[in-house]
């Protein structure tokens, strides 16, 4: 009777036993399938948010401060564009509280504001992009923009200023004659996607605010805005970059309007 009862004991243990592993066999599983379908939700979400920068370097600059450039011109035709002026203003200040030495940015505008190094006319352009021209550093960084009116005229866009006119031809042969290991161009203003390309070419980001035949008035582009989005740094790597906030921005005028920015 005893052996009966002892091996029923042991027999209950047993399924005991194989009841608890199987049961933590299936936590394990489902665990496990929880986890997958977490990943892959996640890499799901990291696709969606850096797909849009397969066609385009964004990863964090190797240049060194003392070695980025910066052209900055707002050209005031008649009346002042204060959202214009206000664009320009905070990317200056954008890259200065960056790290970007302001030595190393010329910013061309009119007298009213107060942190440009000079007026936005025609010997005063010329003079800024001859100095980087001239500049023999090789591997150094380079970043344009411009608020202009633009437009076509015999097939050539042109930037207006308020004491002559300079063609893309012009521009052009300027961006040629330059050294460097990175070029982000960026312009604003109504048909501004004619700078796409007329410009675009090896090492060069040519980033418009709306397209060759868009109208939009104000300019609701704004790359400082993506500039100052921790969000826009989709590689983690700590530093956002002109494309990471030209996609940031992209994102953000599909959601308060029509205008669609370009990148080239």
């Amino acid at each position: 009777m005893r052996l009966t009862y002892a091996v029923l004991l042991l027999a209950m243990v047993l399924v005991m036993a194989v009841m608890t592993v199987s049961l933590n066999k299936v936590s394990a599983e489902e665990s496990e399938t929880e986890t997958s379908v977490s990943f892959s939700e996640e890499k799901e979400s990291n696709l969606t948010e850096n797909e849009s920068l397969e066609s385009s370097e964004s990863s964090k600059s190797a240049v060194p401060f003392s070695e980025r450039y910066a052209i900055i011109i707002y050209s005031n035709l008649s009346t002042i564009d204060q959202n214009e002026v206000s664009k320009a203003v905070s990317l200056y200040q954008r890259l200065i509280y960056k790290g970007w030495y302001q030595t190393n940015i010329e910013f061309l505008g009119p007298d009213q504001i107060t942190s440009t190094s000079g007026i936005a006319n025609l010997s005063n352009v010329e003079n800024a992009f001859n100095n980087i021209i001239e500049n023999s550093i090789g591997s150094k960084e380079i970043m344009i923009y411009i608020s202009d009116h633009i437009y076509d005229t015999n097939s050539e866009t042109i930037l207006f200023f308020t004491d002559g006119n300079i063609s893309s031809t012009v521009i052009s042969c300027w961006l040629e004659n330059m050294t460097y290991s990175k070029l982000t161009f960026i312009m604003n203003g109504v048909h501004s996607g004619l700078a796409g390309p007329e410009f675009c070419g090896a090492l060069r980001d040519i980033i418009c605010s709306m397209s060759s035949t868009a109208t939009f008035s104000p300019d609701q582009f704004n790359i400082t805005r993506g500039l100052s989005n921790p969000k826009a740094d989709t590689n983690k790597d700590g530093e956002v970059s002109f494309v990471e906030a030209y996609y940031s921005e992209r994102s953000y005028l599909r959601r308060i309007s029509n205008q669609v920015p370009e990148l080239w």
